[in-house]
């Protein structure tokens, strides 16, 4: 007799404890396969099942994590190599200290993340979701956040040498003492970031909007640009 899924779905749930169901699904989890791990446990009416999940210094490399709900997780200390997580909700996560390594975050959701020292290497991320997430100190050279959401967020300190922020809203931002050196924020909306003590030298600027931005003297801009 053929079993169809439902039908072994059934089977899994009848045979198997409340506790080892959990047990596989973290199994799952933890060895690449979130989204499939996130769908069976859909299935099984365990709905946001890894929201609030707790990995810390973990390796994801080449993990499936797209589409997940991993709201208020914390993978502080991880790594994230090669891995997807496009369109996934990560609203509120602990992401200390994690290390991005060519990660897409494509349409992610980091609203109110936090990414403090968190190292980064080509990621890419467009129309991703960081408003008022912490990034403070981290490092994010040749990033691409392309018309992403970064309204209020704190990038203070941080190391962003050629990110590219094209069209990306940045009001209100934190970028005092960040290192912006050669990005490209053409048709960036900066109106009221606080740029005290930001290396912007080499940044592109074209059609950027600069409304009650704040700087200083240790503030350096482009050549020949004045603010």
């Amino acid at each position: 007799m053929k079993l169809t899924k439902p039908t072994l779905k059934q089977i899994i749930k009848e045979s198997l404890s409340n506790q080892e169901i959990d047990a596989i699904l973290y199994d799952l989890f933890s060895t690449g396969n979130g989204a499939q791990a996130e769908a069976i446990a859909t299935s099984l009416k365990k709905n946001n099942f890894f929201a609030g999940i707790e990995f810390v210094n973990h390796d994801f490399s080449g993990a499936e994590m797209s589409l997940m709900n991993l709201s208020k997780s914390n993978f502080s200390l991880s790594i994230f190599s090669g891995v997807s997580l496009r369109g996934a909700d990560l609203t509120d996560a602990d992401l200390r200290g994690t290390f991005l390594i060519r990660t897409d975050l494509s349409g992610a959701n980091l609203s109110g993340a936090m990414l403090n020292r968190m190292k980064s290497n080509r990621t890419i991320g467009s129309a991703i979701n960081l408003q008022n997430a912490n990034l403070s100190g981290a490092s994010l050279m040749d990033a691409d956040f392309k018309g992403g959401n970064l309204k209020g967020v704190n990038m203070s300190n941080t190391n962003a040498k050629k990110i590219k922020l094209v069209l990306a809203n940045l009001k209100n931002a934190n970028l005092t003492g960040a290192n912006l050196r050669g990005a490209n924020l053409s048709g960036a909306n900066l109106s009221g970031a606080d740029l005290s003590g930001c290396n912007l030298t080499g940044v592109r600027l074209r059609f950027a909007k600069l409304d009650n931005i704040k700087y200083n003297e240790s503030t350096r801009w482009p050549k020949g640009f004045t603010p």
